[in-house]
């Protein structure tokens, strides 16, 4: 399992937190985590202390990490998107 860390927008975070995301880049963020299979706890987002306005928030995925991750770079509001090394015993 792979953890992928999001800085995205307030605004992005805000939308996704609803229980039907209304604007196209919380729809699209929405769909890329159904079909990657990607979890995330969104009331667990981070506050960046360097910017207002954004938050870090975890992803975990199982398969196909880098395409997820790639994908979501894409998408307008995420600001960045680092992944971390895979989780789970040696």
């Amino acid at each position: 399992m792979a953890e992928i860390a999001v800085l995205m927008s307030d605004f992005l975070l805000f939308d996704l937190q609803k229980g039907e995301p209304v604007g196209d880049q919380a729809r699209e963020l929405a769909r890329h985590s159904k079909t990657y299979n990607a979890h995330s706890n969104f009331s667990l987002a981070t506050p960046n202390s360097d910017t207002g306005n954004s938050y870090f928030v975890s992803f975990f995925v199982d398969e196909r990490a880098g395409e997820f991750a790639e994908k979501i770079r894409e998408i307008d509001g995420v600001l960045s998107v680092v992944m971390k090394p895979e989780l789970g015993l040696p």
